[in-house]
């Protein structure tokens, strides 16, 4: 097994509504569960695979996890997603979760309606933000892969990172994904990571229009390398 496959803990079928964590090891009972979905949006995914569907005002999957413990170290995020509009009308996360018990602490990605894709990382109120500087296009996209990775060794620019399809993406140099200020030992949450929308301290916001396939949690800061190897490996079905 890759080394990196001995970090994932979560990467999901999502054939089916209830979409089952196929990672060997796996973190927890944490099976999704769908809400507002049916049978009707499960559609082709990327590879032959299946993706699920979101129509992005009712739906989401619960992945019945929070992740604390991953998310107090280094990790990494992936998935391929389709976006119905990659400029949208309003903001749109791909995934996401927020406690604001004591102080803030959240995980996210999301479209804004410039198309730029911000991943953001607070612990405890002290948070870090890599915001990508070139665009998606307006209207229909096809499928992407994004892998958000977040290195607690890095105690400066570049603790976050987004890479999309095989190479990482640009930054505004406004937000280089600077975690020179975060704790990551610190990270406290109870509310479950969402996909397709964003679970905001129990209430569900910023929903997402569009497919997303394979989401995956590896309790390790990816490589550029092995994102690559990810990316590709999943696309054919030969990740797991």
């Amino acid at each position: 097994m890759s080394d990196y496959l001995s970090s994932l803990v979560a990467a999901y079928d999502m054939s089916t509504i209830n979409p089952v964590n196929l990672a060997p090891n796996t973190y927890g009972s944490n099976n999704g569960t769908g809400s507002g979905l049916d049978s009707t949006n499960i559609v082709q995914g990327v590879g032959g695979g299946k993706a699920t569907r979101y129509n992005g005002s009712d739906e989401h999957t619960d992945f019945n996890s929070p992740f604390q413990s991953v998310f107090r170290g280094s990790f990494s995020i992936a998935c391929f997603f389709r976006a119905d509009d990659g400029q949208p009308a309003a903001t749109e996360r791909i995934f996401g979760s927020r406690d604001s018990v004591g102080d803030d602490s959240w995980v996210f990605a999301y479209i804004a309606t410039t198309g730029h894709i911000v991943f953001g990382y607070n612990s405890e109120g002290n948070d870090a933000t890599y915001t990508t500087s070139n665009s998606l296009a307006n209207g229909a996209n096809p499928y992407r892969f994004i892998c958000c990775v977040a290195d607690s060794s890095i105690a400066g620019n570049g603790g976050l990172k987004i890479y999309l399809d095989d190479e990482l993406a640009p930054n505004n140099p406004s937000y280089p994904g600077d975690t020179s200020s975060v704790v990551f030992s610190e990270f406290t949450s109870e509310s479950n990571m969402f996909v397709g929308a964003y679970n905001n301290d129990g209430s569900t916001i910023s929903r997402f229009a569009g497919c997303i396939d394979s989401p995956m949690i590896f309790s390790s800061a990816l490589t550029e390398t092995q994102v690559k190897d990810v990316m590709h490996l999943t696309r054919t079905g030969r990740l797991l």
